[in-house]
């Protein structure tokens, strides 16, 4: 395959069936989406009591609920291997077919990056980092999982991503490679990005890899 647009279409086939493969595990959740309680008071014994009923109400609902996140957290596995999966195929497109030799004058911290990781230097920016550099960090974090310690490059990009704000010092967990979620991350980067689909994937390649060309 000499070109993105025949990567794409080449590897389509594959990326819809990990896509239909990743909604039907989110699909154990949409189907019990847990009862919300939302209501103000003037006494903590309103609350209590609010509280109380509210509960013996939705009792078969909060059950249900916590079934599914139990059904889904057992399919953890088999999930983050269909994300890495998506991560990987993106990795390579990027890999082969990106054209930027270039590092992007308003992202100082990526001072210093040279040679095979500039082509991922590229796409939209998410929390200050290329959404190319968030799949080169993210299927890099799949691939090695086993490793006791990511390169400098890929913990710099995991930081910024779990970098709150408007809360300095804190960390989102999703992200936060000191929380040792091994088998979260691949999820958790498909979904920040914003990929739960297959049309959403290839909106984002195409407008990396084409658009741009």
């Amino acid at each position: 395959m000499d070109n993105p647009q025949k990567f794409l279409m080449h590897t389509e086939t594959a990326v819809r069936h990990l896509f239909s493969g990743i909604d039907e595990y989110m699909r154990i959740l949409r189907a019990a989406p847990p009862p919300v309680l939302a209501a103000s008071y003037s006494s903590e014994a309103d609350h209590k009591a609010a509280l109380d009923d509210w509960f013996a109400r939705k009792g078969p609902d909060i059950a249900k609920s916590i079934e599914a996140e139990r059904a889904f957290i057992a399919q953890k596995y088999a999930l983050a291997t269909l994300c890495g999966s998506v991560l990987q195929i993106a990795f390579m497109a990027i890999r082969l077919y990106s054209q930027n030799t270039q590092l992007p004058p308003n992202l100082t911290w990526l001072s210093g990056i040279t040679g095979s990781v500039l082509p991922f230097c590229i796409g939209r920016l998410i929390h200050g980092v290329p959404l190319g550099l968030i799949v080169y960090a993210g299927r890099n974090q799949y691939n090695h999982a086993d490793a006791d310690q990511l390169s400098p490059l890929n913990t710099s990009i995991f930081d910024r991503l779990c970098s709150d704000d408007a809360h300095p010092g804190q960390k989102d967990p999703a992200f936060d490679l000191g929380a040792k979620l091994t088998w979260n991350y691949p999820s958790n980067i498909t979904k920040l990005v914003g990929w739960r689909s297959y049309d959403s994937y290839a909106t984002d390649m195409e407008d990396l890899l084409i658009a741009q060309a």
